[in-house]
C-alpha cells in the first residue's frame, strides 16, 4: 500500500503535501494534477543560503512606483513559522547549486492559490483526507483551499 511520510515542521509539511503528495494522491486518484502556474517575477531582497538541497521561500507580491511586479521574502523563514504560509503569496524555488540570490534576479513564482476543481472522483463519497463535497476532495490549509 502505497504511504506518503512528511517532516514534522509546519511549513515544511505544507510544502511537501503540495510538491508531492498532493500529486502522488492525485496520480492514485485517477486525476491529472493540474499544472503548476507560475510566472517570473523579479527579486527586491538578497538572500544567502548553504549549497547543496532545493529551498522554498515564502514570498509577497507587490509593486513598485513604476507599476513593476517585485516578491520580497518573508522576514522569518523558519520551517515553523506557520504564519509564513498564511501571510505570503506563493513560493519561489531555489536550486541547489545556487548559495547567493541577488536583488533583482528574475525567479519562477508559483501562486499559493487553489486550483481549478477537478472532475469528480472515480468513486463517489471516496475522499483520503478532508471534506467530500463539490465534486472532489476539499482541503483547507488555513485561509488556503485546495481542490482534490
Amino acid at each position: 500500500k502505497p504511504f506518503i511520510g512528511l517532516p514534522g515542521n509546519p511549513v515544511s509539511v505544507m510544502i511537501t503535501f503540495l510538491k508531492i503528495a498532493l500529486p502522488t494522491i492525485n496520480k492514485l486518484s485517477g486525476f491529472l494534477s493540474p499544472k503548476e502556474k507560475s510566472f517570473i517575477v523579479t527579486t527586491d531582497f538578497d538572500f544567502k543560503k548553504k549549497g547543496g538541497r532545493k529551498e522554498f521561500l515564502r514570498v509577497t507580491i507587490s509593486k513598485n512606483t513604476n507599476g513593476q511586479i517585485k516578491i520580497k521574502n518573508y522576514p522569518n523563514i523558519g520551517s515553523g513559522v506557520f504564519s509564513s504560509m498564511v501571510e505570503t503569496d506563493g513560493l519561489i524555488e531555489l536550486p541547489e547549486k545556487l548559495t547567493y540570490l541577488k536583488k533583482g534576479t528574475k525567479q519562477k513564482f508559483v501562486r499559493l492559490v487553489p486550483p481549478p476543481p477537478p472532475p469528480p472522483p472515480p468513486f463517489p463519497g471516496f475522499c483520503v483526507l478532508g471534506v467530500v463535497g463539490l465534486g472532489g476532495c476539499l482541503f483547507f490549509f488555513f485561509n488556503k483551499i485546495f481542490f482534490l
